[in-house]
């Protein structure tokens, strides 16, 4: 027959099993909303890595074809779903996106613009104005009218409407580069340098 002492001291062992049961759970809980941010961050600069078009000599963009080792013309939509999840998460992006759009890669850094169209999107401005001080034309255009949108002003000139739209020359747009730095200097630095915030 089991004596009365021993009991209480079982039932002690079996609840200190259990506390650090859940102390074990509440710490991979914690880890895991601690990580979430960046492991998404990671993921979605991936993808569109991982989909980012490779041009071809004939200068048709061809796209990795993932499971193979070959290329195949594809939509551009996964790429573009990537970059938007990736620019949706925000401030926490902030250095992805800078890798993107300061990197090697031409096509990857204008399709990592071209989701930054959004106002919430206004914490990248500084990247973009980065990438519009640049030496590249396609860069510089499609960040300029990036920053258009994000800030609502305007620094190239209106063109006028024809049929199909005409591309602005390369002195409209080193016009429009050199309004979007000064006023980046003047007063965007101070709005929007932190950030957006």
């Amino acid at each position: 027959m089991p004596q009365a002492a021993d009991q209480p001291a079982k039932h002690g062992r079996s609840l200190v099993g259990f506390y650090i049961a859940v102390g074990v759970v509440a710490a991979l809980v914690g880890l895991g909303a601690w990580l979430w941010t960046p492991l998404r961050v990671l993921y979605w600069e991936r993808e569109l890595r991982r989909n980012a078009p490779i041009v071809s000599e004939s200068g048709y963009s061809l796209y990795r074809v993932p499971g193979s080792s070959g290329y195949t013309p594809l939509s551009v939509h996964t790429q573009l779903r990537a970059a938007r999840r990736l620019a949706d998460i925000g401030p926490a992006a902030c250095a992805s996106f800078n890798r993107l759009l300061n990197g090697s890669d031409g096509p990857l850094a204008l399709q990592a613009l071209v989701v930054l169209d959004e106002p919430k999107d206004s914490w990248a401005l500084p990247l973009v104005v980065d990438a519009a001080s640049g030496k590249d034309a396609e860069k510089t255009l499609l960040a300029t009218t990036v920053a258009q949108k994000l800030t609502n002003k305007r620094f190239y000139p209106v063109l006028p409407d024809t049929e199909p739209p005409r591309r602005p020359t390369e002195e409209e747009v080193a016009r429009a580069q050199r309004n979007l730095l000064d006023w980046w200097e003047r007063e965007g630095k101070a709005k929007y340098g932190g950030g957006g915030k």
